[in-house]
């Protein structure tokens, strides 16, 4: 996705969505017009306005109901259970995993080893903008074999906090909202200066 030619858009539907509830006596915030407008009508709009999926690029297994971000961040995580009823023990080391894109709803992890889809691990980040460790449930819902041994995996959180739900889907509309617009050549997909 070109969050470039995305992010403006995006940002125009919102204030338009703002204007629109405004006419109809119900005035909101920006961040509750952004939340509301991204949970309505986000995935409709890629589709109609941007020509692309939501979810590009598609995995039938992957229905993906929160916007995601793009993120270079460290991750722990421990294997709880795995689809073979293998439990782990409590005192298994944790290890550590790239976090390559995260919603409210869970994450694109890369790590070491492949695990089985329905493998359910506790992992634990930090994002900048959220002071304190975000940590939760997840669920391996789709993988993929990656170079050099490693390994991508889709995670849904399966169990989080209500309040880490709202820090992450705030911190992502903030990220979104306030990235950089780089306007591009239509010729040559330039940045122009």
């Amino acid at each position: 996705m070109d969050f470039s030619v995305i992010i403006p858009r995006l940002r125009e539907a919102i204030e338009e969505y703002i204007v629109k509830k405004a006419a109809q006596g119900k005035p909101l915030t920006e961040r509750e017009a952004t939340l509301k407008w991204l949970d309505r009508y986000y995935d409709s709009w890629m589709e109609q306005q941007m020509g692309m999926a939501s979810d590009a690029p598609a995995r039938p297994q992957d229905r993906r109901n929160n916007p995601r971000l793009p993120i270079e961040i460290s991750a722990y995580y421990r294997v709880l259970w795995t689809p073979q009823g293998e439990a782990m023990p409590d005192n298994a080391p944790a290890e550590t995993a790239e976090v390559k894109n995260i919603s409210s709803g869970g994450l694109y992890i890369v790590a070491g080893r492949l695990y089985p889809i329905s493998t359910l691990m506790e992992i634990q980040f930090e994002l900048p903008t959220i002071p304190d460790s975000i940590s939760a449930f997840a669920m391996v819902v789709w993988r993929e074999e990656h170079s050099l041994g490693r390994f991508g995996h889709g995670l849904h959180f399966s169990h989080i906090e209500v309040e880490h739900v709202d820090a992450l889907h705030e911190a992502i509309m903030e990220r979104l909202l306030n990235a950089p617009v780089v306007v591009l050549d239509r010729e040559s997909h330039s940045p122009v200066h």
